[in-house]
């Protein structure tokens, strides 16, 4: 194995890519928080290790640890369809905000251009929700109720974010 596939014996950080144990795809590392989140069931006592994805269309894997005995994730295991591995609409391309490709091209079908990319980051620079390492216990439920709140008070009372939405 060469050395960006090894684990740095000095920093103790996984490599940046690893092989597909199911078909060899070239697969980048992905953080622990979006494995977490769109894993219908995760087995107790998760390891926490490194996982990586597996983007290949053909290749039924999405999410794969550096840790062997780790559990591994296949499309039926997700609670979102994967983008990357899909070839028939709805074919998602942010899965935080909902939108799909063929909301792209019904917007530049209706305008000649996609603002599906500024509208993502304006949504981005308004959400509230917190980050599952920096909150937990009673303050995440308190944080995420409150956010919920504020998020639907903007969907219902700002013009502007309901253009967004």
């Amino acid at each position: 194995m060469s050395d960006c596939c090894s684990v740095n014996a000095n920093s103790g950080r996984a490599p940046a890519v690893m092989a597909c144990p199911a078909n060899g795809a070239r697969s980048k590392r992905v953080d622990a928080l979006t494995v977490k989140s769109l894993v219908r069931k995760l087995p107790l006592g998760m390891p926490n290790t490194q996982y990586y994805f597996c983007d290949a269309s053909d290749c039924e894997l999405v999410y794969f640890a550096l840790d062997r005995e780790a559990p591994r994730f296949r499309r039926e295991d997700l609670v979102v369809r994967v983008g990357a591995k899909e070839t028939t609409d709805p074919i998602p391309i942010c899965y935080c905000f909902g939108f799909t490709r063929q909301d792209v091209w019904d917007e530049i079908g209706r305008t000649g251009k996609s603002t599906v990319a500024e509208r993502r980051q304006r949504l981005r620079a308004f959400s509230l929700w917190p980050s599952a390492a920096s909150l937990t216990g009673l303050k995440t439920a308190l944080f995420t109720a409150l956010s919920l709140a504020h998020y639907f008070w903007l969907l219902a009372s700002c013009s502007w974010f309901q253009a967004c939405a």
